[in-house]
């Protein structure tokens, strides 16, 4: 039993260490945060350089949010950003989002074209109804 034990180990051991191997330098990334594919591309978008590890995590945790907060609401329409209001509703709650829970050293400049590259984002990767460029 001893050697059967030893070779299943070993046997998933390679396996996992292929899996690792094929992974992505980006997934691998993705990883390391503890994001998903599509939080992470949150956090790409609005992180800055130069913050501190306490800012780097409230980023990543208001990105975290945002999406979810997004996700269960505004997002979840059929064509939301075809709407004038509703698209209208997702800038103003980006917007608004940001303001309330970026660190400090988001400037106001810095809030306003964070905010816009999100809606952009937001606008082109999510179709309502649940359906995105992530599911």
């Amino acid at each position: 039993n001893n050697g059967k034990d030893r070779a299943t180990v070993e046997k998933t051991f390679q396996e996992l260490i292929k899996l690792v191997q094929s992974m992505s330098a980006e997934e691998q990334r993705v990883k390391r945060e503890g994001l998903t594919e599509e939080q992470a591309a949150i956090f790409d978008l609005l992180v800055k350089q130069d913050l501190t590890s306490q800012e780097r995590k409230k980023v990543k945790q208001v990105s975290v949010e945002l999406l979810a907060r997004l996700k269960e609401d505004a997002l979840s329409g059929q064509h939301w950003s075809e709407k004038s209001s509703t698209a209208a509703s997702v800038k103003n709650l980006i917007n608004m989002y940001l303001y309330q829970h970026l660190p400090d050293p988001y400037s106001e400049k810095d809030i306003d074209v964070k905010s816009k590259v999100l809606f952009n984002h937001f606008e082109s990767s999510y179709f309502g109804g649940g359906a995105s460029v992530y599911v």
